[in-house]
């Protein structure tokens, strides 16, 4: 599976695979860039290569210029809900507290990922629950977005067919 996200000001993009390692969450960013243009045919090339059947997005911010693209260009896209998203923060961060989060150890992957993720600000989120705040967070939380989206799709959320996730900051 493969998740992305557009920074709350757009200053970055994240494209990261997440996947169920019988029952352990695992990751590895393929790419962290400034900007958004580069992030469609990143989507679709990484889609070519990886061979995912599915395509979601967070239904909220920036992200969504880029769900529109996909879906002009014939992606089916299943949107990512509110209520989803606050399930998502909130299984992120007890992955984190208990370490049941793997990565792929690539030196570059990991600093995205950490400089995301020790940026987070957490708000309210739907039905008690809290979600990150891609405004009021410190830098960009793009990969740990997207993180978080791909880790619950891939854990949580019974899948029907493989698919790429992103969401918006």
């Amino acid at each position: 599976m493969l998740t992305f996200d557009v920074g709350a000001d757009r200053e970055g993009s994240a494209l990261v695979a997440t996947w169920n390692d019988a029952g352990t969450a695992r990751a590895q960013v393929i790419a962290a860039a400034p900007g958004v243009r580069w992030l469609v045919d990143a989507v679709e090339g990484a889609s070519d290569q990886l061979r995912p059947v599915t395509v979601a997005a967070a239904e909220n911010g920036p992200v969504l210029e880029v769900t529109a693209q996909l879906r002009a260009r014939g992606h089916d896209i299943r949107s990512v809900t509110e209520r989803e998203y606050a399930a998502a923060t909130g299984g992120l961060l007890t992955r984190i507290d208990e370490g049941t989060l793997r990565h792929d150890g690539n030196a570059e992957g990991t600093d995205v990922l950490t400089r995301s993720v020790i940026g987070i600000v957490t708000r309210a989120g739907a039905v008690d629950g809290v979600a990150i705040s891609r405004r009021h967070s410190v830098g960009d939380t793009s990969a740990a977005v997207a993180l978080a989206i791909g880790v619950h799709v891939a854990t949580v959320i019974p899948e029907t067919k493989p698919f790429v996730v992103f969401a918006a900051s």
